[in-house]
């Protein structure tokens, strides 16, 4: 019964959308070394929202131009 019920939404490729930003941009390689080292594993007694908050923490220590910063996360996000 259920099962002709359920519709499935489509997934796109990525949530992360890509943003338009200078060609002379250019992520610090400290901090992307400190995402790096700050990857959530996935295993049971992983919490993904002391994930964020800690890839957050690491991302405010980089101050970057208003729209780049945002730039920054979406972009760097990936390798955490």
């Amino acid at each position: 019964m259920w099962e002709s019920a359920k519709t499935v939404a489509l997934t796109p490729n990525s949530a992360i959308i890509q943003l338009d930003v200078d060609n002379n941009f250019v992520i610090d390689s400290t901090h992307l070394n400190m995402i790096r080292e700050n990857k959530f594993d996935g295993y049971l007694r992983a919490d993904p929202h002391d994930h964020i908050r800690e890839f957050l923490g690491i991302r405010n220590m980089f101050r970057y131009g208003e729209m780049q910063s945002e730039v920054v996360k979406l972009l760097i996000f990936p390798f955490s």
